[in-house]
């Protein structure tokens, strides 16, 4: 006898356990693997077409047959493993199903699974869903569908697809360059978020173009954000190689639209790199669109400079950067810097206008700022054989001419090398090391720490070097641990000579912190230098207090002792050291302590004086001296609780009134009140008794604003 009978939880549980062994929904199976075969029972299980599954149990006095719910599953078909899309294209996710779900929810991961973002929360479940592909540029992405009321059912990709961030991806080597036509190619994509992109193209200029000038144009097409940000900007440099993948120029400078010129160029395969880009924009907070422009051409405005780079014994010197700073400075242009090439000859092309030259082994000297030459040992100068870029001869371009430089000379340097670590011996990685020679100039000569810590700084000026590390969140220091360049120890470096080993530990320091106010209380915002005392040439650093408060925090500071020096003059103060001193040898001395901080360093500054200083025998002294001591005196009464002093002719006219002696001895007695109020020496002055008709001199009235001075 068959019957159907409601059949006990624990059988439908049994049931369910064995649909897990079934593969495809909807085949004719039978599977008995199952039966207990005990007290005589017998079991079988069928999935049927329609997804229902039908159980059958037997004993010795009945067949019972159960149909269970229809099977709900979901399988994804696309992406399915091994697809390529691209970010901003329009793509279908794709998938089947069985059984009863009305909607599902999809998401994706660009990490192989470990994280999931949706892409809906909740779609109707018609197997097909339209997804704009997001800026997440990677090659471990996932996508998972899953009913929207049940998340135990759910399928996700076999294997991870990519998502490249333009069509030309992946391009992150020279091996993988992608090929551009001459011409305007659009729509590339700089990832600058997770991946942190590397971009590399080629492209070809046929025998019909050469020895035409080659233009080589990137710039940024993202929109910018709408209002801009504080302190927002748009930046993009790149690297122009040859097809030995020789470096032939670099472009940097604080512009989103830059340009190089190639003139004169060779048939052949170029490269183009572009390993930097901001990439905060209104359409991404990670990635920025740009184009690429290729052309050649006889007219394109250009100015020309031509010479030779050579050393000491007049052999060129291949490899060497040209770098042009236009003059006056503005870093949000281009800055290009060209290589020389054999026999240490060049000619660069450039826009007509006026620059400084600077000639070194690395573009513009900076440790980051060319990744695909190795710096080449010359120590870096600019034009005309000058140190520094404030003392440069500046160089004039003008279309359609050339300017001729002959031989250029360098030095060949010195090569320095060391490992720098932290406090507990651990390496440290991308710590910035320069040099400086002797007497303190730079051309900006330095480089970075590997992984291991480890440094090797070439192109270091000869006759003598010190060499400054610096880091993120640690303090700054000189070797052989020292604060400043003054105190720091002289190298004796030598042409083509390694000194090794010179090694840095970096601490993370201490602070100093403190307010500056005027007279009245209210916080200013002027320069504050900060000095050792082991150096009073060299300025430890320099900061600005705040606008409003007047606070101002120096972090990072090597353990040791300090002067501060309040700049105040350009604000319209009267600049002092701390605390109230007039000089560097009078100041009191701030120490600092590892980790520790130092606050409470405050500077109460008054305003300056009309016509300070006051020369002796030339100064004549007017009502606009006289009426100022006296505001400030007054000031410095009401301070102490004392009222404004009752002088002789309280209103002086400015231009008018005749300064005489009976002036001075009023305002002496004046402040002498709030002096003894504030329990403080009497000033002493010169003509202590001063008379009707007797001259007022510039020493009087100098001394009497430095007791003013003394006192607010």
């Amino acid at each position: 006898m068959t019957t159907k009978t409601r059949i006990r939880t624990p059988i439908i549980a049994v049931a369910c356990a064995m649909l897990a062994t079934y593969a495809v929904a909807g085949a004719q199976t039978v599977d008995t693997s199952f039966n207990p075969g005990a007290n005589g029972l017998v079991w079988a299980l069928a999935v049927q077409a329609d997804g229902k599954i039908t159980v059958n149990y037997t004993t010795a006095a009945k067949t019972v047959t159960i149909d269970v719910a229809p099977v709900a599953t979901i399988i994804v078909s696309s992406p399915n493993g091994g697809e390529s899309w691209v970010v901003n294209t329009s793509q279908n996710i794709t998938w089947t199903s069985t059984g009863t779900i009305a909607n599902v929810k999809i998401e994706y991961s660009t990490n192989n699974g470990t994280a999931w973002t949706p892409v809906t929360a909740s779609t109707p479940n018609d197997g097909s869903h339209p997804w704009t592909v997001p800026y997440a540029s990677s090659t471990q992405c996932l996508v998972r569908v899953s009913d929207a009321s049940d998340a135990a059912i759910f399928d996700v990709s076999n294997a991870v697809f990519n998502i490249f961030s333009d069509s030309t991806e992946p391009n992150n080597d020279s091996a993988s360059a992608a090929v551009l036509p001459l011409g305007t190619t659009g729509n590339l994509i700089y990832d600058g978020g997770n991946n942190q992109d590397i971009d590399w193209y080629k492209f070809y200029v046929p025998p019909a173009q050469a020895g035409r000038d080659l233009k080589v144009n990137v710039r940024v097409t993202s929109p910018y954000p709408n209002p801009l940000p504080p302190n927002w900007r748009s930046d993009l440099d790149f690297e122009l190689l040859d097809g030995a993948l020789g470096v032939r120029g670099q472009v940097f400078g604080g512009s989103d639209n830059e340009t190089l010129y190639l003139p004169n160029v060779a048939s052949g395969w170029y490269y183009i790199y572009i390993g930097y880009c901001t990439t905060s924009y209104a359409d991404s907070s990670d990635y920025a669109r740009y184009s690429v422009s290729l052309e050649t051409g006889t007219d394109f405005g250009l100015g020309y400079l031509n010479g030779r780079v050579v050393d000491g014994a007049g052999q060129g010197i291949e490899k060497v950067f040209l770098t042009l700073y236009h003059f006056p400075d503005n870093w949000n242009i281009s800055f290009p810097a060209m290589t020389t090439g054999p026999g240490g000859n060049f000619t660069v092309a450039f826009l007509p206008g006026t620059y400084d030259l600077n000639f070194a082994g690395k573009a513009g000297g900076r440790s980051d700022a060319c990744r695909n030459q190795p710096p080449v040992n010359v120590v870096a100068e600019y034009y005309n054989n000058k140190k520094s870029r404030s003392q440069a001869d500046h160089v004039g371009l003008s279309a359609g001419q050339t300017v001729n430089l002959g031989d250029v000379a360098l030095d060949i340097g010195a090569i320095v090398s060391g490992r720098v670590t932290d406090a507990g011996g651990n390496p440290l990685a991308n710590t910035w090391v320069g040099s400086q020679d002797a007497q303190g100039f730079s051309a900006d000569n330095s480089a970075l720490t590997n992984t291991t810590g480890d440094y090797s700084l070439n192109g270091v000026e000869i006759g003598g070097a010190k060499l400054r590390f610096s880091r993120s969140e640690y303090a700054v220091e000189y070797y052989n641990d020292k604060p400043t360049f003054g105190s720091g120890d002289l190298l004796a470096t030598q042409s083509s000579v390694t000194i090794p080993n010179i090694n840095a530990q970096l601490t993370s320091g201490g602070s100093i912190s403190g307010t500056v106010s005027n007279t009245q209380g209210h916080g200013l915002s002027i320069n504050v230098r900060l000095w050792s005392v082991l150096d009073d040439t060299f300025v430890r650093a320099g900061i600005s207090s705040l606008t409003g408060s007047g606070n101002f925090n120096f972090s990072h500071v090597m353990p040791g002792d300090y002067k501060i020096y309040f700049n105040s003059a350009a604000a319209g103060f009267a600049p002092e050291w701390y605390d109230d001193a007039a000089s560097f040898a009078q100041a009191t001395v701030v120490h600092v302590s590892e980790g520790g901080t130092t606050s409470g360093i405050n500077a109460w500054l008054a305003d300056l004086f009309t016509d300070d200083p006051l020369v002796p025998g030339s100064s004549m002294i007017r009502a606009a001296h006289i009426t100022e001591l006296r505001s400030r005196i007054n000031a410095v009464r009401a301070r102490y609780g004392l009222g404004a002093y009752a002088y002789s002719d309280p209103t002086l006219t400015i231009g008018v009134s005749v300064v005489g002696a009976l002036h001075i001895p009023q305002m002496r007695a004046a402040l002498q009140e709030a002096y003894d109020l504030a329990g403080r020496a009497r000033p002493t002055y010169t003509d202590s008794t001063l008379v009707p008709g007797m001259p007022i001199r510039a020493i009087h009235i100098a001394e009497l604003r430095a007791a003013v001075s003394a006192i607010e």
